[in-house]
């Protein structure tokens, strides 16, 4: 038994890499059915990932959000850190660890086993961690339902109020500056 959490961590990803296929279909089935199956989607490859490291005594946490694109475009997607005592939170993307390529996304570190450890400045965190959020409305109706995205269990609640909703998905209206040659560091 390894006493060391980043070797632990380390045997944790390398079961992972050796055992659990990724397929970039979303799965409409529990981590633990795909487990079973030996195949998993993003979001279930992160959450497995996560029970792993747990279950090998270091802390990890989920993170939600999204994937960017060299052309803008963003993609749903999860990942990882986990913890080590003195160095804090480490990321770890185990999809792009594997060498999967969420909808075509082309990572921008120079090497795939560079994302456990690492992240490139195309992650965008949405929210870090399930959030369990009880009703504040006394009587009020819950509508727990939308993204996987967001990791949250209640999203809207109203009283004696008939609607609906939408959640779609964000999109970039900025744009990404490549620095030229010559540019100041500001």
């Amino acid at each position: 038994s390894q006493k060391n959490p980043q070797a632990r961590a380390m045997l944790v990803r390398d079961w992972l890499m050796k055992n659990l296929a990724w397929e970039e279909k979303p799965q409409k089935i529990s981590p633990v059915a795909a487990l079973k199956r030996k195949r998993a989607d993003s979001s279930n490859y992160a959450i497995l990932a996560c029970a792993l490291l747990r279950a090998a005594q270091v802390p990890a946490v989920p993170l939600s959000g999204f994937l960017l694109t060299d052309d803008g475009k963003l993609i749903p997607h999860l990942w990882l850190e986990y913890y080590l005592p003195g160095l804090g939170w480490i990321p770890f993307d185990p999809v792009l660890t594997k060498g999967g390529k969420p909808g075509g996304f082309q990572g921008k570190l120079e090497s795939d086993q560079r994302y456990f450890g690492n992240l490139d400045n195309r992650h965008i965190a949405f929210s870090r961690g399930y959030e369990k959020d009880r009703p504040r409305l006394a009587g009020g109706t819950v509508k727990a339902s939308g993204p996987f995205w967001i990791l949250q269990d209640l999203f809207e609640e109203s009283v004696n109020a008939s609607y609906t909703s939408s959640w779609n998905q964000p999109r970039l209206v900025g744009e990404i500056l490549e620095p030229q040659a010559g540019d100041t560091p500001r």
